[in-house]
């Protein structure tokens, strides 16, 4: 994870975030589409269709998990606003540390269950794995531009085959 969100840094030009400020309320809909209504959209499509226990639990964490990393390059890819995307990974990677532990206990209250996750060491987790890696490949544009341009496709290939190994 951490050399694919390196390289996704790599691809960031941090001067064009100021799109996404002058855009709010995009944002504000990406980010409550992701953190509430696919959260509610899974749990409602998983008691209709009345899941095993484990099975539905499965699919609320997958649904309460965001910002996956593949995501960000296909978003990337995909002829959106070029700012949007990476703007909309770094908020979901903080807003984590505080959407998850919450989901968590709703759904720990809901099952009737023990579970629980620590707000800091997922706020650890996310920085090590996420928002670090983005941030030191942002960093090598900028300082090094001629470099990460050389960089970004042969990273690139290495994190594909590292998903590849991972996979398999």
């Amino acid at each position: 994870v951490f050399t694919i969100m390196f390289d996704l840094g790599l691809a960031i030009v941090p001067g064009e975030f100021r799109w996404v400020v002058r855009h709010p309320a995009l944002m504000g809909k990406a980010l409550f589409a992701t953190l509430v209504a696919v959260p509610a959209l899974a749990w409602a499509v998983a008691r209709a269709l009345d899941l095993p226990r484990p099975a539905e639990i499965g699919i609320m964490l997958m649904a309460i998990s965001p910002g996956a990393p593949v995501a960000l390059r296909r978003s990337l890819g995909a002829g959106g606003h070029q700012s949007f995307a990476p703007a909309l990974q770094i908020a979901l990677a903080l807003l984590a540390v505080v959407s998850m532990p919450l989901w968590i206990a709703a759904f720990d209250e809901y099952y009737a269950g023990t579970a629980t996750i620590d707000p800091r060491h997922l706020a650890r987790q996310v920085f090590v794995a996420q928002l670090l890696p983005l941030g030191l490949g942002m960093l090598a544009r900028r300082v090094l531009p001629v470099t990460a341009a050389w960089l970004e496709p042969r990273l690139r290939k290495v994190g594909t085959g590292l998903r590849v190994v991972a996979i398999t």
